[in-house]
């Protein structure tokens, strides 16, 4: 099974993304959602900050029939990340866990740290972003008080 290299790739120290656009049917079939893949790299005491997602926004979702004859394709969507990300923070991932997967551990892995991240922290205090920040913008920062 895939995810089981993912595990044994992490813990040989490299690092894995996993996939947020998902159909129910590859849920059903027994795809692990990627809330639940995320608490068993944490359960097995493995290294979280070497862990991202992705949509893989716009990428192919084939379907078939209990056959196995296609019946068509759904897009994969962007929208899913944050869609994960909220249901990470629902099943019990701390916060600031279930963010880095789209934020500092993405920047750190693909050294991107030069980019206004910092050691993996938000520049300004009490601030969650979407998105990591480039040049003097920021793309759609939201502004949460804890």
């Amino acid at each position: 099974m895939v995810f089981d290299d993912g595990i044994e790739y992490l813990k040989m120290g490299g690092s894995v993304d996993f996939t947020t656009s998902t159909t129910p049917q590859f849920l059903e079939e027994g795809e692990i959602a990627c809330w639940d893949a995320v608490k068993e790299v944490m359960d097995r005491g493995l290294d979280v900050s070497k862990v991202t997602l992705s949509s893989d926004g716009q990428g192919s979702l084939p379907l078939f029939d209990e056959k196995g004859n296609f019946r068509g394709v759904e897009l994969g969507r962007v929208t899913s990340v944050y869609e994960t990300v909220r249901k990470c923070i629902e099943n019990n991932i701390p916060t600031e866990t279930a963010i880095s997967l789209v934020t500092s551990n993405p920047a750190t892995i693909y050294a991107l740290t030069g980019k206004r991240i910092f050691n993996g922290r938000c520049r300004r205090r009490r601030c969650i972003s979407k998105f990591l920040k480039y040049g003097d913008r920021y793309s759609d920062c939201q502004r949460t008080d804890f």
